[in-house]
């Protein structure tokens, strides 16, 4: 059984943390000096009682089985080496966000404090200097899952006893205006860019709500015409300086199988048409990967190419939206026809019903008039009556 004394030495009290005989044959023994309670932000005691409480403290959380062996190991140095395990399996432009996130946001507040002494009020005073220091609430939020993720990772291995994010101060989300297009002024911009190059990637922006990444990493084998059905399996990600990179959706969610308005089967037969007729006059200089919407060669487009070229298109037709609008207005017209939201999820990706909910509720006109009417309805009250036979307005209008 794991014991403990506190030794006193010109006046500076050691806990020393007695775990019996190893296996070594020698005793396993841990002092706690006051230099070392400072490196893991445990307090020095004053007093005999401030040292036996803490070492009763201690011996708790050993017998617990949450003691964490005090480590002088910083945050700037767990976060380098998280940042190598946690890559496998991530895609790159994930990690190369996180490493920004840290360098800039984090290392220059956290990094030379010890891992084990971060506090829930450290992190907290973190995310309000961001704010104050002209940060979104949107990226600090991004910071925050980051190092949830990251300490949540060290709490399992062993190197924190809980997590310094649990319960932190987190900025409220900006209410953002989302610009979207009115029904009428999607119909005329698609009328506009009939037979344009970018067409199709338009339509599908605008009739699926695909993300840019998603659009361009669809391929001719991922579209049924004939069944009128699409599959949403990849993705083109681009690092700077780096050639763009196909890959599988990023989440579960994101896989999805999606039925295509006969307007966009239309727009796709056309393109797909038209594709084939450059592929056979550029002979062997076409790099064909199947690609449904690529660069003019058949090779990948970067999705910050789309961006550039969807915004001269807004420019020149005075629409007021980046690409990603075309989706917000995706989501608008499906909740305007009151198409169910859980519909409405799975047609967007969502990897809950909450994302879009929070984003597009405010989408759904008359849902909260309708829920007014449909209580009445349930509790027995009609609009210019006194309620029915019998009810209590019918009886208090009778006395």
């Amino acid at each position: 059984m794991v014991s403990g004394h506190v030794e006193w030495r010109n006046g500076r009290p050691s806990l020393v943390i007695d775990r019996g005989i190893g296996p070594d044959g020698k005793r396993d023994r841990d002092r706690l000096g006051p230099r070392r309670l400072k490196e893991v932000g445990l307090p020095i005691p004053r007093s005999d009682k401030e040292a036996e409480a803490l070492l009763r403290k201690i011996l708790v959380h050993i017998d617990e089985g949450t003691y964490v062996e005090p480590s002088s190991e910083t945050v700037a140095s767990f976060l380098a080496r998280w940042l190598r395990l946690a890559a496998p399996g991530r895609r790159p432009s994930t990690m190369r966000r996180y490493r920004v996130n840290i360098e800039r946001h984090v290392v220059p507040a956290l990094g030379q404090r010890r891992l084990a002494a971060v506090t829930n009020l450290q992190v907290s005073e973190l995310y309000a200097a961001l704010i104050e220091g002209g940060l979104a609430a949107s990226t600090v939020r991004g910071v925050h899952r980051l190092l949830r993720l990251a300490f949540g990772d060290a709490v399992r291995w062993g190197l924190l006893a809980r997590n310094p994010t649990d319960g932190a101060s987190l900025p409220m989300a900006e209410e953002r205006e989302r610009p979207a297009l009115t029904p009428d002024r999607a119909r005329r911009m698609m009328d506009q860019l009939c037979g344009h190059r970018d067409e199709l990637a338009v339509a599908l922006g605008l009739y699926l709500g695909l993300r840019r990444s998603e659009v361009l990493g669809l391929r001719r084998e991922d579209v049924d015409l004939e069944r009128a059905v699409l599959q949403v399996r990849r993705g083109v990600t681009r690092l700077p300086n780096e050639p763009p990179v196909l890959g599988p959706v990023k989440t579960k969610s994101g896989q999805r199988l999606l039925p295509m308005p006969a307007g966009l089967v239309e727009i796709a037969r056309r393109a797909l048409r038209e594709q084939a007729e450059r592929r056979l006059a550029a002979g062997p200089a076409y790099h064909d990967q199947g690609l449904l919407v690529c660069a003019e060669d058949g090779s990948p487009l970067a999705p910050d190419s789309l961006t550039a070229r969807f915004r001269v298109i807004s420019r020149r037709l005075g629409l007021g939206i980046t690409f990603h609008g075309l989706r917000h207005s995706c989501a608008s017209f499906l909740l305007a026809q009151k198409v169910p939201p859980k519909v409405v999820q799975h047609i967007l990706g969502h990897s809950s019903i909450r994302i879009t909910m929070d984003l597009y509720a405010h989408l759904m006109p008359g849902s909260t008039a309708e829920a007014a009417v449909a209580m009445d309805q349930a509790l027995g009250h009609r609009m210019g009556t006194d309620g029915p036979p019998g009810s209590r307005a019918a009886r208090s209008r009778r006395r």
